[in-house]
């Protein structure tokens, strides 16, 4: 847009020729004669800045004067005034008049911190003073030294209580002298806060017309540098401009003239060799693109038969992959059924091995058994003997109980009762020895039977062993078979994977060569536009219109 604007200004055209000017010779001299400008400015800027700073200082400086100088009047004043007080007070006592306050110490102390005041506010006035060469300025001093000694010995009177040469004493001959001077010299002051106030503003003025004679030659300089920049750059790269839009919308046979500065005429000659590339470019994609068409065709025809190949192929696949399924599943099943087999036999040997233990814990518990008959049949033999001995002593007392006679027939009775338990015990000693004798054969007869079943457990426990192991070896290579299988199957899948993504992508390049041979015969469309030599003029810009509001 701003080099649109620009080719509108139209300038005359220089006396003097510019060929071979550098650009940058050209914007060193710009830059030089605006750092030329911004120093100069600079420097007027600076210089009015510091003569304003040193008139506010010598402005500041003389308030400082004023204002310590009021200081030392008004304590000096205070210090008098004090005094005077002192001096009253001191006459009372004298003359014994009755009084509410007779302390003078506290006056001459508070005097002493004044004059002390005085001379702290003094000597602050003359270290700030820019006058002390003046002839006002020695007076004031040897005014103000005098009334400071007249004061320090009207202190001495008063405290060696000599009144009446306190009150003989010329205090206030200093004190009229000091003030004639100290209004001298306030005059003197006043006098120069105003030279230097008419001084600061006729600096304002001298600013103001700084400013203004400075904008005008910025406003200047800026008129000159636009008019070089004009001549001697911006139309000359306008010119390059309208040539690059002439490419850009297929005029390749534009000429440029010889005139601009040295970079603009190294930039035309470039465009030109640009142009005259692009000439060959637009002629060799002309020549190439039949060719290229050609070839697409071609690759277009074995691509629809690969892709007819590949989906018979991806169809084949698809029913070895179904028939494997199937095969796996088979497998799978057998595996299954082998592993259930396994599992089972192992719950077999198990459940053996517990019977064996089983019965090996019967064989051991008739042994037992065994045992307890033997301590039976010992404790019957010993019932029997102690029913022998008991029917003994049964006869025995039926015996003594006859031979007593009349008197032994309770014992008799007694005698007879415990004779018939005798015979009870021993016939009920031959019982269980019978019963014992009894279980002891049908216990040895089960102790056989235990051992010929232990050994018969053992039998079928080794049989199972081998049956198991067997199973496992049979579950083993079935699994390895569905495992093999299994691989197949994913074999399968993946190539049927890939059969189906090359059958994709055959689809695909057939829609990428159509789509390529529509870009083919858009870049004939679009390479239409270029023209390298003006045949027809009047045409070529027409078409380059059209194509420009497509």
């Amino acid at each position: 847009m701003m080099s649109g604007n620009l080719k509108k200004i139209n300038f005359s055209s220089p006396k003097f020729s510019f060929s071979g000017f550098k650009t940058t010779t050209l914007v060193w001299f710009i830059s030089g004669l605006l750092i030329v400008l911004l120093l100069s400015t600079c420097w007027f800027f600076f210089s009015s800045l510091k003569q304003y700073q040193e008139t506010l200082s010598k402005l500041d400086t003389i308030y400082n004067e004023q204002t310590q100088l009021n200081n030392t009047w008004q304590s000096l004043l205070q210090a008098r005034n004090t005094l005077n007080r002192a001096s009253s007070r001191h006459l009372l006592v004298i003359n014994k008049m009755k009084t509410s306050n007779t302390d003078i110490d506290s006056l001459i102390e508070f005097y002493h911190k004044k004059i002390t005041e005085t001379g702290n506010y003094w000597d602050a006035f003359t270290s700030a003073s820019i006058y002390k060469n003046g002839d006002e300025f020695a007076e004031l001093e040897k005014s103000y030294k005098a009334l400071y000694a007249a004061l320090n010995e009207l202190s001495v009177f008063l405290v060696q209580g000599k009144t009446y040469d306190f009150l003989n004493q010329p205090t206030q001959g200093f004190q009229d002298t000091f003030e004639k001077n100290y209004v001298n010299y306030h005059q003197q002051l006043n006098s120069n806060y105003h030279d230097i106030a008419l001084a600061s503003e006729q600096l304002y003025k001298q600013s103001l017309i700084g400013l203004i004679v400075t904008i005008s030659i910025v406003i200047l300089v800026t008129l000159f540098i636009r008019f070089i920049l004009q001549f001697f750059f911006i139309r000359p790269l306008n010119q390059v401009i309208d040539g690059i839009e002439k490419v850009s919308h297929g005029v390749l046979y534009h000429t440029f003239d010889n005139k601009g500065l040295y970079e603009i005429k190294l930039l035309k000659q470039h465009v030109s060799n640009m142009q005259s590339k692009l000439i060959d470019i637009v002629k060799n994609i002309y020549d190439n693109t039949h060719h290229i068409k050609v070839e697409l065709g071609d690759i277009t025809q074995m691509n629809h038969d690969l892709s007819i190949r590949a989906d018979q192929q991806a169809a084949a696949i698809v029913e070895t992959a179904a028939s494997v399924e199937e095969l796996d599943s088979s497998f799978k099943l057998n595996t299954a059924h082998t592993n259930q087999s396994c599992q089972l036999m192992s719950e077999t040997s198990v459940t053996i091995e517990k019977s064996n233990e089983l019965i090996s814990d019967v064989v051991e518990n008739m042994d037992d058994i065994v045992d307890f008959s033997k301590e039976i049949s010992k404790i019957t033999s010993t019932i029997d003997n102690i029913a022998f001995q008991t029917n003994l002593l049964a006869l025995n007392a039926a015996v003594e109980a006859a031979r007593v006679g009349e008197h032994g027939k309770g014992f008799a009775v007694v005698a007879n009762e415990v004779r018939e338990l005798s015979i009870s015990c021993t016939q009920a000693s031959k019982e269980i020895k019978l019963l014992i004798n009894n279980s002891n054969d049908k216990i040895n007869h089960c102790f056989q039977l235990a051992a010929d079943a232990n050994d018969n457990i053992v039998s079928i426990a080794q049989d199972t062993s081998n049956i198991n192991e067997m199973i496992q070896s049979v579950a083993l290579a079935s699994n390895e078979q569905t495992h093999g299988v299994s691989q197949i199957h994913l074999a399968i899948n993946e190539l049927d994977n890939t059969t189906q993504a090359n059958a994709a992508m055959t689809r695909e390049l057939q829609s990428s060569l159509k789509a390529l041979e529509a870009q083919s015969d858009l870049l004939e469309d679009i390479m239409s536009i270029f023209h390298t030599e003006p045949n027809n003029p009047h045409e070529a810009g027409d078409e380059i219109q059209q194509e420009v509001k497509k």
